[in-house]
């Protein structure tokens, strides 16, 4: 049933543009708005935030559990992973940013790269934190999935979106939800990582990913990039400013495509429904 809803959802995320209704900030967006109501968001609490964040998930989990029905878990896992998949913004600039390229136009570059949270002054290239986005909005969305179906989709996307909410505020708790990003992130991203070094170049990314494993500290975002840039060496161009994020982008494809591999083989032999 997983593999099924993975299946689906990222062919139609290939073929269609997402409107509003298929975008998880609209949900997200208007629930905060009715938590926060009563008082701004600048002053909420450690524990409003905690439990608007565990409410969804909850309310989720027990949809999933308590009604007995595969048709109905399968309706419902495929309409949250397509709603919880994907950045129909993010794709449009990372599009955006490919033409400015291609027509010589840096300033437009700069423009786009800045629309999809690119800090030059982070440690990493254009192409890393392309590989950051696609594992946060694509990978670790599915991993969840697969680990507890719908339920995990929300959670991650709730925690990720209420993490990036606090930061831009200025919320003092904010340090508390990166915390528990971290914590979620913690095994998907070591697991799309292990994707990418047999997709890409084994050799040189083991050292990195090993390294990396132990490393409780490190963030997923250095982790990704790290890894990346191990498993898929790309030779510096300055004339050329589309190379490395394709090259990277096309890493990131090839590992989903190892998870549905990986997934399917699981459901084949029976650890999977």
């Amino acid at each position: 049933m997983a593999l099924f809803s993975l299946l689906l959802v990222l062919a139609l995320e290939r073929m269609m543009t997402k409107t509003r209704l298929w975008r998880s900030e609209t949900y997200l967006d208007a629930y905060f708005s009715v938590i926060y109501q009563s008082s701004k968001a600048e002053s909420a609490s450690l524990t409003t935030i905690y439990f608007a964040v565990l409410i969804p998930f909850a309310a989720t989990f027990a949809a999933q559990t308590q009604l007995d029905s595969v048709l109905f878990q399968l309706i419902l896992g495929s309409i949250v992973l397509m709603i919880g998949t994907g950045c129909p913004n993010v794709r449009s600039s990372f599009k955006g940013y490919l033409q400015a390229a291609n027509r010589g136009d840096m300033e437009a570059c700069d423009i786009y790269a800045e629309q999809l949270n690119y800090n030059p002054d982070s440690g990493r290239s254009f192409g890393q934190h392309i590989a950051w986005i696609n594992y946060s909005h694509y990978m670790a969305v599915a991993l969840w999935f697969v680990a507890l179906g719908a339920a995990g989709v929300v959670l991650y996307i709730t925690v990720r979106y209420t993490a990036l909410r606090l930061a831009q505020s200025g919320h003092p708790s904010t340090g508390h939800l990166v915390r528990m990003l971290h914590v979620l992130d913690w095994v998907p991203v070591r697991l799309t990582t292990l994707g990418y070094m047999l997709v890409g170049n084994f050799t040189e990314a083991f050292g990195v990913w090993l390294r990396s494993l132990v490393n409780v500290k490190m963030s997923a975002a250095d982790m990704i990039a790290r890894t990346a840039k191990a498993a898929e060496l790309v030779e510096a161009d300055i004339h050329d400013c589309t190379e490395e994020p394709c090259t990277m982008l096309r890493l990131a494809k090839r590992n989903v495509m190892l998870m549905l591999v990986v997934v399917a083989i699981l459901t084949l032999s029976g650890w999977l429904v």
